[in-house]
């Protein structure tokens, strides 16, 4: 990928938890070819390619640009060639890779395509079966793997051929790749198989007398870790030996279909049928810690088959059936009970004096929350069992620690030890107020159907004004004093104070 001309900021918070993150989604129905997404990449311009069940799509930000290279049928080799790859195109785009020679993808039955001036080219591979992964060689070429094991392709004027692989390891193969340090990774269904520089090979499962698995991928994070996923768990594996996690762990299911890295050194991962999960490794007495979003959190699919990191820092999640979602850090976060919050239906809001958070819920009393540290927390938790406090309609905090409040059973005042004061206890059938208003000189107004009465520390008291017209919807006080009064029948009506009159 090309390098960004200046160092971005960090687009995840790593101390937010996953639902305060801006979950955007797309499915069929915002133009996506297929709602099956198994792989997600990113190119060297910024364009999002998503791997689906009939093909390929380049994603803009905006728009999905459909560009498989089948014709639903057959996949087409160019017309001078007369021949095509396979029978019906029932395999579909799960891997891409990016080297000198291009950008190629492995396109399932029996072929690989190149990208060559915005559009694909494929290639017939003779006796190379089912391909599941293409990853750059350091040789020069690509490794494919799949059903018939490791092979290997050399290009020869932008043309791929079948050469010997000098790799024994039968198939089918997940996936391949060849680091830095010319180790090469291969994960079948027999585990997970590497290939020391020296030529040796090691089988992790067998030397560390692990359970037998599938292994689906290998992701080496920024400390030189490697994390290694498949069913049977989530395995880390460095020269001191390895440690496998599980669900006793956090770890949603035991099995990991893919992992991504975000700037901050948090794993990301793919599990089929228990959502995306974050894994920070330095939590939890070294045991790390597991974060989860699924369907209850607004997930469109459980089944998370594929995860990646762009370069924005946005975390992007390819689901079965589920289509393709982005996580991105939004300049605004939401809390919800989940965080601390009494209840998750919100009727009121407002800040005291000290710039704490006052919020009144529907049935569930008064949450507030305060900025400790640069981080936004619940330090307070008012219950509508305490004290007959139930659903909060309106409030004005005014004092640190002490609100006025108009809640079901009247107007009250939360004291500082969350007990209440009932200043005005409603009437059978009587309608709360819904409408405070702390004018200049200090008092607090409050309207009830089309009177404004003052609320003070020994009760509610008549303020003295003439009754609007209709019932008193909003209050706000103009800069010489007067008060507007907008109302439920649609009027305004303006109150001159110095007057006592309606204008």
């Amino acid at each position: 990928m090309a390098a960004a001309l200046v160092p971005p900021a960090l687009a995840l918070d790593p101390a937010k938890p996953l639902a305060q993150y801006r979950l955007t989604q797309w499915g069929v129905d915002e133009g996506l070819e297929h709602g099956s997404v198994h792989m997600l990449t990113e190119d060297a311009q910024g364009f999002l390619w998503v791997g689906t069940l009939v093909g390929l799509s380049r994603f803009d930000g905006v728009n999905f640009e459909g560009v498989a290279v089948h014709d639903g049928s057959h996949l087409r080799l160019p017309p001078e060639s007369g021949t095509t790859i396979g029978k019906r195109m029932d395999y579909f785009v799960r891997s891409i890779a990016t080297s000198g020679e291009g950008m190629w993808a492995a396109i399932g039955e029996g072929g690989v395509a190149k990208r060559v001036d915005r559009r694909w080219v494929p290639f017939a591979l003779p006796n190379s079966g089912i391909i599941r992964v293409i990853a750059p060689r350091a040789s020069g070429g690509f490794w494919i793997g799949g059903e018939r094991g490791v092979q290997a392709i050399d290009v020869t004027d932008g043309v791929p051929n079948l050469v010997a692989s000098g790799v024994a390891l039968k198939g089918p193969v997940w996936f391949i790749r060849e680091d830095a340090d010319r180790r090469l990774w291969v994960g079948s269904e027999s585990g997970t198989h590497l290939r020391e520089p020296d030529g040796r090979w090691r089988h992790l499962e067998a030397e560390f007398k692990l359970p037998p698995r599938i292994t689906w991928t290998v992701f080496r994070d920024q400390q030189g870790v490697h994390w290694i996923g498949g069913r049977n768990g989530l395995i880390r594996f460095d020269d001191k030996g390895v440690r496998v996690y599980g669900p006793a762990d956090g770890l949603a299911l035991a099995t990991v279909r893919a992992i991504a890295e975000d700037r901050t050194g948090a794993l990301w991962i793919a599990t089929p049928g228990g959502g995306l999960q974050r894994f920070r490794a330095n939590g939890n007495g070294g045991r790390g810690e597991f974060d989860t979003l699924t369907t209850k959190e607004g997930l469109n699919s459980d089944s998370v088959m594929t995860v990646y990191a762009d370069r924005a820092g946005n975390i992007w999640a390819g689901m079965a059936g589920g289509g393709v979602a982005r996580l991105s850090d939004p300049p605004i976060a939401s809390y919800r009970k989940k965080d601390g919050l009494t209840g998750d239906w919100i009727w009121t809001a407002h800040e005291d004096a000290a710039g704490d958070i006052w919020l009144g819920t529907n049935g569930n009393g008064v949450s507030v929350l305060r900025d400790v540290g640069g981080q936004v927390r619940v330090v307070r938790r008012i219950p509508g069992t305490v004290n007959g406090l139930d659903t909060v309609w309106s409030m004005h905090a005014w004092d640190p620690g002490r609100a006025i409040v108009s809640a079901t059973q009247g107007i009250g005042r939360i004291e500082r030890d969350d007990r209440v004061t009932w200043l005005y206890r409603l009437a059978d059938g009587e309608n709360p107020p819904r409408v405070f208003l702390r004018t200049r000189d200090g008092k607090l107004l409050v309207a009830k159907g089309r009177k404004l009465f003052e609320v003070r520390a020994e009760g509610v008291v008549d303020a003295g004004h003439p009754e609007f017209k209709a019932v008193v919807s909003s209050l706000l006080e103009t800069p010489e004093g007067d008060l507007i009064a907008g109302t439920r029948q649609g009027s305004i009506q303006r109150l001159d104070r110095r007057a006592n009159k309606l204008t």
